[in-house]
């Protein structure tokens, strides 16, 4: 048995071989959370920004973002086309064309216009007045909250005291029918800091009331249409078909916990923390079923979703669903796409770590390796090391 291993690679079979040697690539002072995208986005942080790796001769850094944790590690999601990251004090998104922006536009809530009568042809009565924000990707923000304006005669509302954002280019008017309550929108306009409604026009009705922005976290998935990020001990939700606002009074589910996984698999999620991993069986937080999955705890940081081929059949019977991995207190532990948690070192490996993780997952030359890089961990009892 080998107890420490240096610049080689072991095989199954018990051979080994020199580790091929490393080269510089690039060089960026501070530079963290190294992340490769399935687009083929390279991205990485360093101090408060963001930047994109372009891999070549020379590698070249392009600044994406400022506003970043100083020095914090940096989480990543694909969903579709875009990218999702997070920090505890902002989460952002990269689009297809390399735009960053803020998920769910503008935070309204609390915010509401002031609404005073002017002209127009809106018959008598009492009005209900509320905006959202649209930016310039079409995006629309949740829905101030609602002022109310009463019409002793034939008139119009002018509002003022509305807010405006960064990328933001509309503002969109609701009002309600005269002694209403059902807001409708009236109109999009050119963003103004004072638009008015001198007409009775109404079109849909509201459908982003009491939403907010998704806040940040320490981590950020996507899974089945909607993104899930963690938050201390609270994992919020967005809506289903808008990624970047959540529902401010059901939109959150609360763990045990601080989460420190956060993984989604084809039947639902493994979120784990200091103690335990649990399964979320089910599509979405209106079927999820608690299950226990695992009674160790996940090193927060090192969840990864690995292709199911990267490990053998016999641990991993279906080859053609991705699985979920991290490093626990017994090792790399593998969660199937089914909920089944497998301990792939138990027997072997034994740490001890209450620090944060990065995981890669890497093949080349015939060999796989699962690699985790720990900020501090003992092997055994009193072993200090790196890497496993």
């Amino acid at each position: 048995a080998v107890r420490t291993a240096e610049n080689v690679i072991l095989t199954d079979e018990g051979g080994f071989s020199r580790r091929p040697t490393e080269a510089l690539r690039g060089t960026l002072p501070g530079a963290h959370s190294l992340w490769k995208s399935r687009t083929g986005l390279v991205l990485c942080a360093a101090g408060t920004s963001l930047y994109q790796v372009a891999l070549g001769n020379p590698t070249t850094f392009t600044e994406l973002f400022i506003g970043l944790d100083q020095g914090v590690a940096v989480s990543y999601t694909d969903a579709g086309a875009k990218v999702y990251f997070t920090t505890p004090s902002v989460l952002g998104k990269i689009t297809s064309g390399g735009l960053v922006r803020r998920p769910g536009v503008a935070d309204l809530t609390g915010a509401r216009p002031t609404a005073v009568a002017t002209t127009g042809g809106m018959f008598p009565g009492r009005y209900g007045v509320a905006y959202s924000l649209t930016n310039d990707l079409g995006e629309e923000s949740g829905l101030s909250n609602v002022s109310w304006v009463e019409l002793a005669d034939i008139g119009g509302i002018l509002l003022s005291g509305v807010m405006g954002a960064t990328d933001v280019t509309k503002i969109n008017v609701y009002v309600t029918a005269a002694n209403g309550e059902v807001r409708y929108l009236h109109s999009s306009q050119t963003w103004t800091g004072a638009p008015a409604i001198r007409d009775a026009s109404l079109g849909r009705s509201a459908s982003k009331i009491g939403r907010m922005p998704m806040p940040a976290g320490q981590i950020v998935r996507f899974y089945n249409g909607r993104l899930y990020v963690a938050q201390g001990r609270f994992i919020y939700v967005s809506d289903p078909f808008d990624r970047g606002l959540c529902d401010v009074r059901s939109g959150w589910i609360v763990a045990a916990k601080r989460v420190t996984l956060l993984e989604p698999v084809r039947d639902g999620l493994y979120v784990g923390d200091s103690t335990r991993v649990m399964f979320y069986a089910g599509d979405g937080p209106e079927t999820f079923k608690l299950q226990p999955a695992h009674n160790h705890p996940a090193i927060e940081g090192t969840g990864a979703t690995v292709a199911a081929d990267f490990f053998d059949a016999e641990r991993v019977p279906d080859q053609s669903t991705p699985v979920a991995a991290w490093l626990s207190d017994c090792g790399l532990v593998i969660g199937r796409p089914d909920g089944v948690v497998i301990p792939a070192q138990v027997e072997r490996v034994a740490l001890a770590s209450e620090s944060y993780g990065w995981g890669s997952f890497v093949g080349g030359a015939g060999v796989s390796q699962g690699i985790f890089a720990v900020e501090g961990m003992v092997v055994g009892t009193e072993e200090p090391a790196d890497t496993l």
